[in-house]
């Protein structure tokens, strides 16, 4: 009887072992999460890229997995991305971006808790910034490997929660392109038709007047040949008569 039940209890650890992943930070006590204490910082690196830094903001670094950041335009918060894990030995990561267009930044924690508590999404504050050629630029870190970004799944839950304090953004992008620019091209076209439209109308008014001028000459020249032959017959009619005359044939 002892021996099954041991051998029921090693089953149960062996199975247990395969089906928990490691987690080796995991922290079970109570209120042990991995947090931040405020926003992240950015910095540029470029025109098209910026760097996230969480370096000293972490509580509880310890009972972190992997780190990655969340960020999207602030005027479209369902258009997000979120760059690769990283290892929690890391600070920061380079994300390129779209110039001069204000993004979001939010730094997430992650902690594994297994097949039982699942995955935790631990978020800091989100932070604004926007590339600019006035902007002090940071030097780049050539030992950094690329970090591909990936989309998650907007089902997850973690990601569905957009931060509260996502305002609507008064300079609105489409297509990567900003207000300005789409107002410059909007008026640049209506300009170009305009042009278009006057100029086909006056090809059509030029045409319009030529073929009444033709019209005209060859009404012209119809009355002529009409008044010629009207004269040519008055003076057969004249002849006829003057030798028909009375006073003639008694001569």
């Amino acid at each position: 009887m002892e021996r099954t039940d041991l051998s029921a209890l090693i089953f149960a650890l062996v199975i247990s072992s395969v089906l928990v992943p490691e987690s080796s930070a995991y922290c079970w006590q109570a209120g042990w999460n991995p947090g931040f204490k405020g926003p992240p910082t950015v910095h540029q690196v470029k025109i098209d890229k910026v760097r996230v830094s969480w370096k000293d903001i972490v509580k509880n670094r310890e009972c972190a997995d992997q780190f990655l950041v969340k960020y999207w335009p602030r005027n479209q918060p369902m258009q997000y991305q979120t760059t690769d894990l990283v290892m929690t030995s890391d600070d920061s990561i380079d994300i390129t971006v779209t110039p001069k267009i204000t993004y979001q930044f939010q730094a997430v924690a992650r902690e594994d808790k297994g097949v039982i508590g699942g995955i935790d999404w631990n978020k800091s504050p989100t932070v604004e910034f926007k590339t600019s050629t006035g902007n002090r630029v940071v030097a780049p870190e050539f030992n950094r490997p690329p970090e591909p970004v990936r989309k998650e799944d907007k089902s997850s839950d973690y990601l569905n929660d957009t931060s509260d304090d996502v305002d609507v953004e008064d300079e609105l992008t489409f297509a990567g392109m900003s207000v300005e620019i789409l107002v410059i091209v909007v008026i640049g076209g209506l300009l170009v038709l305009l042009i278009t439209v006057g100029v086909v109308y006056k090809l059509a008014c030029g045409r319009k007047k030529n073929l009444y001028d033709d019209e005209e000459d060859d009404d012209d020249e119809d009355d002529s040949d009409d008044d010629i032959e009207k004269k040519g017959a008055d003076k057969a009619d004249d002849d006829e008569a003057e030798s028909l005359s009375p006073e003639k044939n008694v001569a």
